[in-house]
């Protein structure tokens, strides 16, 4: 027994130091999942609201120095008092995951910002490269080498807002928007059935909604996009309530001039409205109401019919079908017109290829687009005059599509022998 303890006790010590080894590795990988999901919500809210209110519990100005990714940068300030609705906090109610809690805290500060901790002034030179950037901070308490914490960070992308101009939120930089924002103009739907869809599918129905835009300086903080199937649904005010028919959109950075409303239902008419918010969304203006856009159901295109049904190869300006000189220099005396015959619909992309009979070498500048004309004709010239191409009998095929066609022709080009005669050689151009 004697014997037995000693082997047990080193042996138990292991088995127990590698137990708390795998316990630790779990509990920093939920940590590592609770920092992603807290960036998540940050990259998922426009450009203009990331960042905190000066008003905010556990508000701080920069970043501690104890968080190295961020550490003594400041932090992005919105506004005064309270943040609007949805809107995450700097430290997040504490997640339990099995038997640990997690303390979680945010920071977004300027990035890439050229001034030593400092505060991003309006104008200043120093700033105009600045963006924000997200880091979260998770720990966890324990006994000895039970407790811990992470650090993962992420960029914020700006959406296109242009370069930093002022302090505050919005821009690439934060550029602040207005107080009172503008009522949205130039308001306009258009019924956009979705070009992936085929078959008839009312999900998948859609509207472009556009408005006009609007200068960097007068860009609200965000955007609301309102539809519904009836008017008087739509609020009278950009502060009034809505009617049941009415639904509304996920906020839209300032700088958007578009949006696109899914999941209509075909045959239904639908009306639409924009609502422009300050930063913390109590200031706000409207919008008027599209005209009615009524939906309809998508359907699968027409399949093309087109049928090429013949090919002339015409030497000008000799007028000739069949074949065309070379002057004494050795270059062709005629452009040739190709003209295409069609019937059928969805005729297009129509090229013809040109070659020497017996060889693999396209003639000068083939193949040839063919331009639609009248009476289901296509054509081209080529310019072949004053261009030296080898004598011979060279065929022209027409290809739909970049597929081969049964329709060609051909045309003879016949050397010169000089004072206006076709050729001294027997049999070439008779």
């Amino acid at each position: 027994m004697a014997v037995f303890a000693v082997t047990l006790i080193p042996t138990t010590g292991i088995f127990f130091g590698g137990m708390q080894a795998a316990s630790v590795s779990n509990i920093r990988s939920d940590a590592v999942g609770v920092a992603a999901s807290m960036l998540a919500q940050v990259r998922s809210l426009p450009y203009n609201l990331v960042g905190f209110y000066s008003g905010q519990a556990n508000y701080v100005s920069v970043c501690p120095a104890t968080v190295t990714p961020c550490a003594g940068q400041a932090t992005v300030v919105l506004g005064t008092g309270l943040g609007p609705a949805g809107a995450f906090t700097p430290v997040t109610p504490s997640p339990t995951i099995g038997a640990t809690s997690y303390s979680v805290t945010t920071y977004i500060t300027w990035a890439n910002a050229n001034v030593p901790s400092g505060t991003c002034s309006a104008g200043s030179t120093l700033c105009v490269q600045a963006y924000k950037e997200a880091t979260t901070v998770v720990s966890w308490s324990g006994l000895s080498r039970m407790a811990g914490s992470i650090t993962e960070t992420t960029l914020v992308y700006p959406g296109g807002q242009g370069q930093y101009t002022a302090a505050g939120g919005g821009g690439s930089g934060g550029n602040s928007c207005p107080g009172s924002p503008a009522s949205p103009t130039g308001l306009s739907a258009v019924p956009y059935p979705n070009p992936q869809n085929l078959t008839p599918d009312p999900g998948e129905y859609e509207a472009n909604v556009s408005w006009a835009s609007l200068p960097l300086a007068s860009q609200p903080c965000y955007f609301v996009i309102l539809d519904a199937t009836s008017n008087a649904d739509l609020p009278a005010t950009c502060a009034s309530a809505s009617g049941p028919s009415a639904e509304a959109s996920t906020r839209q950075p300032g700088s958007e001039v578009l949006y696109t409303v899914t999941g209509l239902s075909p045959g239904v008419q639908y009306y639409f409205a924009v609502i422009a918010y300050n930063s913390d969304g109590s200031q706000c203006a409207m919008s008027s109401t599209s005209p009615a856009v009524t939906a309809t159901t998508d359907t699968a295109p027409a399949p093309p019919t087109c049928t090429v049904t013949g090919l002339t190869v015409t030497a000008v300006p000799s007028q000739s079908a069949a074949k065309t000189y070379e002057s004494s220099g050795g270059a062709m005396t005629d452009n040739l017109n190709l003209v295409a015959s069609t019937t059928g619909s969805g005729c297009a992309n129509l090229t013809v290829q040109g070659h020497l009979v017996n060889s693999a070498t396209q003639d000068p500048g083939s193949p040839y687009t063919l331009a639609s004309g009248t009476g289901g004709q296509f054509t081209y010239t080529v310019p072949s005059q004053n261009v030296s191409w080898t004598t011979g009998q060279h065929v022209f095929t027409v290809y739909l599509g970049g597929t081969v066609t049964t329709d060609s022709q051909s045309i003879e080009v016949c050397a010169h022998a000089g004072n206006g005669q076709k050729t001294s050689t027997p049999n070439v151009c008779p």
